[in-house]
């Protein structure tokens, strides 16, 4: 069992700190979404998949080994959290599994809180673009050429848009 234990530390520490480059990669994202940079977007989200997928096979050995252990302890292994296995066994295992469960969850709360603001940005980015291309495509519809080379010559067509609306 103590190389159960050794082996989910192992686990959990890792997972700590690739969910720590998660939130830092949201973090800067932020940026990079008021940025007009497709590129650096780009560069953000294939390091976000990459992360992700690191985090992906760090979870299903982190559910391999709960699932071992909960069969030791004669327990379920959806009902068995970091928590409750740290009060089912013995030191330095069960303080560091205290540790780590709090790590969790104020990473995941900070990580939780970064994709709102990065929700909140991106869905203001594209009501900016919507805007803008109704705004593009009603003047086309009114005769206002933003396309033509010459604008002076539709400028006198732009009242229509004033009496339209």
């Amino acid at each position: 069992m103590q190389l159960l234990l050794a082996r989910l530390s192992e686990i959990l520490l890792q997972e700590i700190a690739q969910y720590g480059k998660l939130l830092e990669i949201l973090s800067i994202e932020r940026y990079t979404i008021a940025s007009d940079s497709i590129e650096r977007i780009n560069e953000t989200l294939k390091h976000q998949k990459t992360l992700i997928l690191e985090l992906k096979a760090l979870e299903e050995a982190r559910v391999a080994v709960m699932h071992k252990l909960a069969e030791y302890f004669h327990s379920s292994s959806q009902e068995l959290t970091l928590l409750e296995l740290a009060s089912q066994i013995d030191e330095p295992f069960a303080s560091e599994y205290e540790a780590y469960s709090q790590q969790f969850a104020q990473l995941l709360g900070q990580l939780e809180q970064v994709n709102l603001d990065n929700a909140y940005l991106i869905d203001r980015s594209l009501d900016y673009v919507n805007n803008s291309l109704r705004l593009f495509f009603a003047s086309n519809l009114f005769g206002i050429g933003y396309l033509d080379k010459n604008l002076t010559s539709t400028y006198g067509q732009g009242k229509h848009i004033y009496e339209t609306i």
